[in-house]
């Protein structure tokens, strides 16, 4: 819940038969070959994907020197989902801001 995934091969790879209540939520996944796969004979009853960005530009500030942070006008902000959502994002700022909580590590700080 709330990660962020970048130019990475594949953003969440789950390949295991076994599993128990999985939950991909409020993470963006961006400039990565695959987003979210599930291998063969993963029951889709153990798991929950849901608002989760990976098809349009999350626009972060700049990614190319690690900082993650979001733009203001991005696609994340306040599109995330509130249930088991952390209390602080990856800087310890508090969740949410404005009027929902975003989507990925960081949580939107008015400038």
């Amino acid at each position: 819940i709330n990660n962020t995934s970048h130019n990475n091969s594949i953003g969440f790879f789950i390949n295991s038969t076994k599993i128990e209540n999985i939950v991909i939520r409020n993470n963006i996944v961006w400039g990565s070959t695959s987003t979210i796969i599930f291998g063969t004979g993963v029951p889709s009853s153990k798991y929950t994907v849901d608002h989760n960005l990976s098809t349009v530009d999350p626009k972060f500030v700049n990614p190319a020197a690690g900082d993650f942070r979001l733009q203001n006008g991005s696609p994340a902000i306040d599109g995330g989902s509130s249930t088991n959502a952390p209390i602080n994002d990856f800087s310890n700022k508090p969740r949410p801001q404005g009027n929902g909580y975003d989507i990925g590590a960081f949580e939107f700080q008015t400038p």
